[in-house]
Order: C-alpha cells, then sequence, then structure tokens
C-alpha cells in the first residue's frame, strides 16, 4: 500500500503536471476566449489565406495544450499536417499573447516563436511569413545530449516548401528537412541550420549572415549571390552546389566539401577554407584575398583571373590547378614551420607529377623558394596539352596549337620567376622544358627547317641546358672517326695516330698524309668531321653560357 508521503508526492506532480500544461494554454489565449478570435482590425500584409473554421481552431488549439517532452518526442504539431492557413492564425495567435505583455519590455527575455517541431509541412506556401526563432528542432544543448530518435522527432519537416522572403532570423532548424525548399531572400541571419538537409534547395539571395550550416547537407543548392558573411559551414556538404558571386567573407568553410561547386566571382576575403575540398570547383575571378587555404585540396581546380592576394597556400594541394592570369601577390607558401606547399603525384607511382597550370600568372612578390619544385615532372599546362581528348571527345589542332603554346608560355614564365629569385636550378628545368614544348608547337606549325634545327639543337646541348650531352656528343665523334680512319687501307695508322688524327680534324687543324689528294675518302673524312666539330663546339659554347653566366 502506497504511503500517505507517497500520495502527496504524486499529487504534487499532477498538479504541477497540470499547472504547467495551462500556463502553454494561457500564453496563447491570454487576451481572449478561442471562441472570440478574429482577424486584427488591420490585417497584416502577410495574412492571406481565410481565416480557418472554428472546428480547426479547437482542434489546433489541443494541439497546443500538449506539453512539449523531449524524453517521449511529444511536441504539439508532431506528425501533423498544417497548411498555410494554420500557420497564419497560429501566428495571429501568438501576436496578440505578446500584445497584453507590451509595455515595458525592458529586462524580458525574447518572446521564442512558434513551436512547429515535428510538423509536416512540406510544399506549403509560407512565403513571407513572420517566423523569427522559429522551433523547428531541438537546441543546440538539447541536441547534443538527445538520441538520434529524439532529434529526428524533433525536426520540423519543410520539404518542397516555399519560404521565399519569409523571415526566419534565430530559428532554430538544426537537423531540419529543408530539401528543395524555395528560400529566395528569406531572412535567416543567425538562424540554427546545422545538420539541415538542403539538398537543391533555392537560396539564391538569402541572407545568411551569422548563420551556423556545420555539417549541413546543402549539394547541389542554388546559394547565387547569397549572403553568408561570417557564416558557420565547417565540414558542410557543398558538393556540385551554386555559389556564383556570394558573399562568404570571413565564413568559416574548413574541411567543408565543395567538390566540382561554382564560385565564380564568389567573396571569400579572409574566409576560411582550410582543409576544405574544393577539387574541379570552378573559382574563376573569385575574390580570396587573405583567404586562409591551408591544406586545402584544390586539384584541378579553376581559379582562372582569381584574386589570391594575401592568401595562405600553406600546405596546399595544387596539382593540376588553373591559374591562368591568378593574382598571386603577396601569396604565402609556407607556415611558421617551413613545411613546403605539397605538390604530390597526381596518379599512382609510375606517373608524371604533376603541378598546377600557371599561364600567365602574376606573381608578384611570391616567395617561391618555399615550394619543392623538384617534386614536380610538369606543369599542369603542359599536362593539360598533351591530352589528346577532352570531356571523352578529341580536341581539334587549333585548340591543341593554342594549349601548347600556353604550355611554353607558363614554363618560361616561370622560369624567369625562379631566376629572379635566384634559383637558377629550377629556373632551367623549367626553361628546358619551355624549349621541348616551342619544338611541338614548330612541328603542329608545319616549320619543318626550325623543328630539325631545334631537334639537333636538343640532341647536342639540350639548349645550352644539358653540358653533358655536348661532351657526350664530342666522345662519341671522336671514337666513331677514329676507327674509321683506322679502316682506310691507304693510310696504314695506329690506333693512336687515328686517335690524334681525329681529335685534330675535329677541331678544324686536320692534314693529310703524304700522297694524299683532296679527293680521298680520308680527306672527305677529315673535312665531314671538321664540320660536325664545329657545330658541337658552338653548342658547346652556348651550353657553357648559359649554364654558368645564365645568359
Amino acid at each position: 500500500m502506497p504511503t500517505d508521503k507517497e500520495n502527496e508526492k504524486k499529487a504534487d506532480a499532477r498538479r504541477a503536471s497540470d499547472n504547467q500544461r495551462n500556463a502553454a494554454r494561457d500564453a496563447i489565449f491570454s487576451t481572449s476566449p478561442l471562441k472570440d478570435t478574429t482577424r486584427q482590425e488591420h490585417q497584416e500584409p502577410w495574412n492571406i489565406e481565410p481565416e480557418i473554421e472554428q472546428e480547426r481552431q479547437e482542434q489546433l488549439s489541443r494541439y497546443l495544450a500538449t506539453v512539449p517532452d523531449i524524453i517521449h518526442c511529444r511536441y504539439p504539431f508532431k506528425g501533423v499536417k498544417l497548411s498555410r492557413a494554420d500557420v497564419e492564425w497560429l501566428l495571429s495567435i501568438s501576436m496578440k499573447g505578446r500584445g497584453t505583455c507590451e509595455g515595458n519590455d525592458e529586462g524580458r527575455e525574447p518572446h521564442l516563436g512558434l513551436d512547429l517541431r515535428g510538423a509536416d509541412l512540406k510544399f506549403e506556401d509560407l512565403h513571407a511569413l513572420p517566423l523569427a526563432r522559429l522551433r523547428g528542432s531541438l537546441t543546440s544543448k538539447e541536441w547534443d545530449e538527445a538520441t538520434a530518435e529524439q532529434r529526428a522527432a524533433a525536426a520540423v519537416l519543410l520539404t518542397g516548401a516555399n519560404l521565399s522572403e519569409a523571415h526566419l532570423e534565430q530559428a532554430d532548424l538544426i537537423g531540419a528537412h529543408l530539401e528543395s525548399a524555395s528560400l529566395y531572400e528569406a531572412h535567416l541571419e543567425q538562424a540554427n541550420l546545422a545538420r539541415a538537409y538542403l539538398e537543391r534547395a533555392f537560396l539564391a539571395r538569402a541572407f545568411l549572415k551569422n548563420a551556423n550550416l556545420k555539417e549541413a547537407n546543402i549539394a547541389k543548392a542554388d546559394l547565387s549571390e547569397a549572403y553568408l558573411q561570417n557564416a558557420n559551414l565547417v565540414a558542410a556538404r557543398l558538393e556540385g552546389a551554386y555559389l556564383n558571386g556570394a558573399h562568404l567573407t570571413k565564413a568559416d568553410l574548413s574541411a567543408a566539401r565543395l567538390e566540382k561547386a561554382y564560385l565564380s566571382s564568389a567573396y571569400l576575403e579572409q574566409a576560411n577554407l582550410s582543409f576544405a575540398h574544393l577539387e574541379e570547383g570552378y573559382l574563376s575571378g573569385a575574390y580570396l584575398q587573405k583567404a586562409n587555404l591551408s591544406g586545402a585540396h584544390l586539384e584541378g581546380a579553376y581559379l582562372n583571373e582569381a584574386f589570391l592576394e594575401g592568401a595562405s597556400l600553406y600546405k596546399a594541394h595544387l596539382e593540376r590547378t588553373f591559374l591562368y592570369k591568378a593574382h598571386l601577390e603577396g601569396v604565402k607558401l609556407s607556415g611558421s614551420h617551413g613545411v613546403d606547399t605539397q605538390l604530390k603525384n597526381v596518379s599512382q607511382s609510375g606517373e608524371p607529377r604533376i603541378g598546377p597550370s600557371l599561364a600567365d600568372a602574376q606573381w608578384g612578390n611570391v616567395n617561391l623558394a618555399v615550394v619543392q619544385w623538384a617534386q614536380i615532372d610538369m606543369l599542369g599546362d603542359e599536362y593539360e596539352a598533351r591530352q589528346a581528348l577532352h570531356a571523352g571527345k578529341r580536341k581539334d589542332r587549333v585548340t591543341r596549337l593554342e594549349e601548347y603554346e600556353a604550355a611554353v608560355r607558363a614554363n618560361r614564365q616561370l622560369a624567369v620567376a625562379l631566376r629572379a629569385q635566384g634559383l637558377d636550378e629550377e629556373a632551367a628545368r623549367f626553361a628546358y622544358r619551355a624549349q621541348i614544348l616551342q619544338r611541338i608547337v614548330l612541328r603542329r606549325q608545319s616549320k619543318l627547317g626550325a623543328y630539325l634545327f631545334s631537334t639537333c639543337l636538343d640532341l647536342l646541348a639540350g639548349y645550352g641546358y644539358k653540358p653533358g650531352r655536348s661532351l657526350l656528343a664530342y666522345l662519341i665523334v671522336i671514337f666513331c672517326f677514329t676507327c674509321l680512319y683506322l679502316f682506310i687501307p691507304s693510310a696504314h695508322l695506329s690506333w693512336d695516330e687515328a686517335l690524334v688524327l681525329s681529335v685534330v680534324s675535329f677541331h678544324g687543324r686536320g692534314f693529310l698524309l703524304q700522297n694524299m689528294s683532296l679527293g680521298d675518302a680520308f680527306a672527305r673524312l677529315a673535312a665531314i668531321e671538321a664540320v660536325l666539330g664545329l657545330l658541337i663546339e658552338v653548342s658547346f659554347i652556348a651550353t657553357f653560357t648559359q649554364r654558368f653566366l645564365g645568359k
């Protein structure tokens, strides 16, 4: 049998529950009885639907009397299908309830918005509604302490809803379902949309300043010209999203997934993009001044004409990145610990290591010494030019010629920039690659004579960048002609005599043996060797001048 003390405790609990239920009802209906509810004398501009029937009002009032219970997943409108007319009526009642308390607002807590946790508003037209501080999910603190089931039960369902120009400032929408919803020019300043589902949502020109979109799924959504200054987009899913012209100044996009996202002309000044994934993203003309791109994945990204002045690319991955006419003045390629920018292999071992595309990049005062250029086998410009196919289609002759010309330009410009900073060894390597690519350009332009002459210079001296080739050519010619002189029956030379004769002839100081005329094979061989010697000597002088005097 329960004791008197236990009965008293149960009675107290029932009274507390009744008081809480009555308080919830009184907070909404404190101005007038439900049956006297009518439209305001001056109808609000957002109030466009006919007033709901009395029976529906009574039904909604019963729902409103439900005391929220997070543990047992109970909310006033959980699982209830609501229309715009229903929401308008709830807003009118809520505003009347607030009206009785107007006067001295000083010291009072901000009014909470409608509690629509768990409500079904899918595909409803809710445009321009005043839904500030809407409770469409658990709060951050409640979310952290709740189970997965409790979190899902509290999330409002707004899939496909029209919320254009709606006011949702400071709304709680953690984990809310907003797939394919229209939020054009909606006001979501300081709203909490962490982990919300916004795939393919239309958020063009939406106001999301200081909003929390951490870990939200916004893949393929349209955020063109949206205002996201200081927004929290940490680890957000934005694959294929449209952010052209979006305002993301000082936004936190660290570890965000932005593969193939469109960020052309986006404003990302001082934004945090550390460790973000921007592979094959489109950032042409983006404003990235002083942005933090440390550790960011920019493989294959398009940064043509982007503004990167003062940006940090410490440990950034720039394989095959396109930086055509990008502004790189003051870019920081190294961190405080002196770790170099990573330019890793674009593919498995055995494949060439590809660097960024740098044609017409404006280096300014970028410190190029911190980059490990030895890791790069070829620039992205050259890699792209050597690909016969683009998007599965064969490139035409004009396109391939233009790409090779751009690759020549990129290597030469980089070589000049490296040499200006005293990095002669690295500069020589890229200058040599520029010459190789120029030879391909000559072949594609059908300039056969220039192409053959260029090939000869490469074989003999590596365009002045391979001095070892000149020495090797010298030894090969001397050896070959020594053997030829030995095989001339009329000469009767020993091997050392043939060697001396070959060396003297090579340097143009040959002589004829007795009883030898100018028409003999011996004389002809000496003349040929003298001509070859002249060519090799010229190339050797060019090699010496290029390599050691930097001319």
